[in-house]
């Protein structure tokens, strides 16, 4: 406890009632939530697993519990921590047999869900364009969030293609229901509803967890709410951990009247600020505070650091989007070069990710490499989709959705009609897709497959998950297929699913709960920032919303324009603008040290060039803080604030720490104070040509120091002076 600063402290040591901690952002609120964990249970004698840890990742919740039992030992391992979805499919694993489900219920993931929808639409004859699927989805996910009947929702919805919206979505349900399947949305819906129904059952989980602590409470939904008010019960034991400066999932429900109603809600509340800030300099602090704090929606907080001023924000401007990424490209290359920098410790955001291909072209041509959080998600690629709903089918026959997808894959002469017929004898059944199946006299490749599977779920029983998953790869004849087929494309879906094989092993011998129930739960609930790794050596590229939760030496912020960020759906409401400030802060706060703000005076949307002036945001941050640069095509080397006339001053470096010089040199040296004077250094004579594989061809100007700390100073006539540290520089002579 002696590690903590006075404010961390009070949180950590508080006693019992509802506590708010508003923690600013980089102020250290897991090590809070963790040393409270350990408080409540050495000091306050709380046994463990009366003690429940809700979080929002499961990147976030795995951090969490790694740290408690390093704190704790064993006895850590007995708190029960978790996503709010992954406790919630705990709970209605045990017990959703109450609510009519049988407890193998499978999940659905976004695809699963939108395959479902359309499923119905051709079964209805209804046209998806005029009820587009994505909008029934809508609904249903809106509804479940704000812990409303779906179908309820759409009755009292307005438009003109209500009814057949309404039977969509009654259908939609029977189908779930019918396969014994739950949607993402579901898992947290349904819990609260077991709850209402279930009062006994409510009160055995408020005794169970005498301790509730919520991290990320900004971005609770209003179902997420509901429960978390509902397990808090009488005791009101409740401690909540967030900012509502960083509430930026309006858009998909979560609602920052949660955490501004604390106090309302619970009353008696006891609230601690965290404002000490252990990421960023005070110069990044203070320019990001000076974007949220025009927001009329927040308690209010003053972030400071001990960290020191830090280097001055840069702000440029160029012509394109194009000349955007050359320019954040060389600014990553020379901070690489000089600074002794991984490339992971460099990250580019942006507000859609469309603005990610110009930034991924240039990365390709220089050979950089790069990762793109918020791609196609492993489990997402179409031959793990097979394979896992393969696995579906086994633990779950009534899983039509799966069942489709795998009657054919790989193809074993099952045509649509011989499927469509199947589906129409299920519907007259009122039953599965797999119950006529099971019924099936004369289609003698409908009854292969169907012996196939009843194969594979019979070894269920008797084999473990790794050689279950090796059974169907060898029985469905999916393995045989891609090496027959022996392509490029081939070989890579057979490397992935040995990698899905790998994640199956690593499971097992984690030693915890491995069966293919809790694989699959596992893989259905994975987000975009769990498969994130900073170990990885690349370039990180992600949309600002992704960004939270992350932090990076050096950030790149593109795009900084009306309209674009701020977006333009955000310009007649003054919440999702006030949203759209809080996701700017969001994203400055994520830097460390290099904080780059950009924007362009064109920029090419949808086809046709779009002017667009500088964001508002950029008006908010104090000139004290900032440095400009302004990069025009016609006078690439010249970069400009007040100092931009072609053949005058340069920033060298863009303005990091080094000092603006003027081109010309005096005694042989550069007029600043690095003294950079010696006419050779590591074999580099003062006048020699070089050439880099990121700035070009160049001219060496002069150099200091020796060995390990050598450092040239290169002239390169598109960008100016560079110093560039020889351990790492990679030149060669010209």
């Amino acid at each position: 406890m002696e590690s903590l600063n006075t404010k961390q402290y009070e949180a950590a040591t508080y006693g019992e009632g509802p506590l708010l901690i508003l923690a600013g952002a980089g102020s250290g609120k897991t090590r809070v939530l963790v040393f409270r964990v350990a408080y409540l249970i050495r000091e306050k004698n709380v046994k463990p697993w009366n003690i429940l840890a809700v979080t929002f990742t499961n990147k976030a919740a795995g951090e969490m519990k790694e740290r408690v039992v390093g704190l704790l030992g064993n006895e850590g391992k007995n708190v029960d921590m978790g996503t709010f979805h992954h406790i919630c499919a705990r709970i209605l694993r045990r017990h959703i047999d109450r609510l009519g489900y049988k407890t193998n219920f499978v999940i659905y993931d976004d695809r699963d869900q939108l395959s479902a929808i359309k499923t119905i639409l051709e079964r209805e004859g209804i046209d998806d364009k005029s009820v587009p699927p994505k909008k029934i989805q809508a609904i249903i996910n809106t509804a479940k969030n704000q812990s409303i009947s779906p179908v309820q929702s759409a009755r009292n919805s307005m438009g003109f293609f209500k009814e057949k919206m309404i039977l969509v979505i009654e259908e939609y349900e029977k189908l779930l229901r019918q396969g014994n399947a739950l949607d993402f949305g579901d898992l947290i819906y349904l819990t609260v509803e077991l709850f209402k129904e279930n009062e006994d059952l409510l009160e055995e989980y408020r005794k169970r967890w005498s301790f509730i602590l919520v991290d990320e409470y900004q971005d609770t939904n209003p179902v997420q709410y509901q429960l978390i008010k509902m397990l808090a019960g009488g005791l009101m034991n409740i401690t909540v951990v967030g900012d509502d400066d960083q509430s930026i999932y309006r858009w998909r429900g979560a609602d920052i009247s949660n955490i501004l109603d604390f106090e309302r809600d619970f009353p008696g509340a006891h609230i601690v600020r965290l404002e000490q800030n252990y990421r960023s300099t005070q110069r990044i602090l203070s320019a990001a505070g000076s974007v949220v704090e025009k927001n009329v929606g927040r308690k209010g907080k003053d972030l400071w650091t001990e960290v020191g001023e830090g280097e001055l924000l840069t702000l440029c401007q160029t012509s394109n989007e194009y000349e955007e990424a050359r320019y954040v490209l060389d600014e990553i290359g020379s901070i690489h070069g000089s600074d002794d920098r991984r490339y992971s410790d460099f990250a580019i955001f942006y507000r859609t990710n469309a603005q990610s291909r110009v930034v991924e072209e240039e990365l390709l041509k220089r050979a950089i490499p790069y990762t793109v959080v918020g791609g196609m998600k492993f489990y997402d690629r179409m031959e793990i989709k097979d394979i896992l709903c393969y696995l579906r089918v086994i633990i779950n026959p009534d899983d039509t959705v799966a069942l489709k997808r795998v009657i054919n894959t790989p193809p074993r002469g099952i045509g649509k009609k011989s499927i469509a017929d199947m589906e129409e004898k299920a519907i007259d059944m009122g039953a599965s897709l797999y119950r006529a199946i099971e019924l099936e006299k004369g289609n003698k490749k409908i009854i292969a497959f169907r012996s196939m599977i009843e194969s594979l779920c019979a070894k269920k029983e008797t084999l473990d998950t790794a050689d279950l998953l090796r059974e169907v790869l060898i029985q469905s004849g999916y393995v045989k297929k891609l090496k027959d087929e022996n392509t490029v494309e081939a070989r890579s879906r057979l490397e992935n699913i040995e990698e899905l094989e790998e994640a199956i092993r690593e499971m097992i011998g984690e030693g915890e709960e491995s069966s293919i129930e809790s694989f699959l739960e596992r893989t259905s609930l994975m987000s975009d920032v769990d498969n994130y790794s900073e170990k990885e050596e690349r370039v990180t590229l992600m949309t600002l919303h992704s960004a939270k939760g992350l932090e990076f030496p050096a950030v790149f912020m593109m795009g900084m324009e009306e309209n674009l960020f701020p977006h333009s759906r955000s310009k007649d409401d003054i919440e999702a603008l006030e949203e759209e400030r809080r996701l700017c802060y969001v994203g400055m706060t994520r830097a460390r040290e290099h904080l780059y703000l950009t924007y362009t005076k064109k920029r090419r949307v949808f086809g046709s060039e779009q002017y667009n002036i500088p964001s508002r945001f950029l008006s908010d941050i104090p000139e004290e803080l900032m440095q400009r640069v302004n990069i025009e095509p016609a006078f690439a080397s010249a970069y400009s604030g007040s100092y931009g006339q072609s053949g005058g001053a340069h920033s060298e470096s863009y303005g990091r720490k080094e000092k603006v010089v003027q081109a010309g040199f005096v005694g042989g040296g550069f007029d600043d104070d690095k003294g950079l004077a010696l006419d050779e250094v590591g074999g580099y004579a003062r006048g020699s040509k070089v050439r880099h594989p990121t700035f070009g061809e160049g001219v060496v100007r002069g150099g200091e120091g020796s060995g390990e700390k050598a450092k040239i100073a290169v002239y390169f006539p598109r960008l100016g002076l560079k110093k560039l540290l020889l351990k790492y520089a990679p030149l060669e002579r010209v």
